[in-house]
């Protein structure tokens, strides 16, 4: 069974300019269940959550992607690779896993 957007878990690892834009417009416009913002420093990850662009902030790899039905990487492209052996293993059957780079 195919899952609409509003009923997904979107989670958004990299909270620079494309990154928090993309979490605002998700959250602005209701467009999914859930919005969660991933990213290194706390103040970002603080900066994110106080401003409403995400539902959940975080700055640890796993619980951001936990339980997620879409993980969005908007991060450098050379830090993909690294970043699915991380979060491969965590990931739901199904999730959907796609860049920005």
């Amino acid at each position: 069974m195919t899952k609409s957007l509003r009923d997904c878990r979107v989670t958004v690892i990299g909270l620079g300019l494309m990154g928090a834009s993309l979490c605002l417009d998700l959250s602005q416009n209701n467009l999914c269940r859930e919005v969660r913002g991933v990213a290194r420093r706390s103040r970002v990850v603080l900066d994110a959550f106080f401003a409403g662009a995400v539902d959940l902030a975080t700055n640890d790899l796993e619980t951001g992607v936990m339980g997620a039905d879409i993980v969005i990487l908007a991060t450098p492209v050379r830090t993909i690779m690294g970043m699915l052996d991380v979060i491969g293993p965590r990931l739901w059957p199904g999730a959907v896993v796609m860049d920005m780079g």
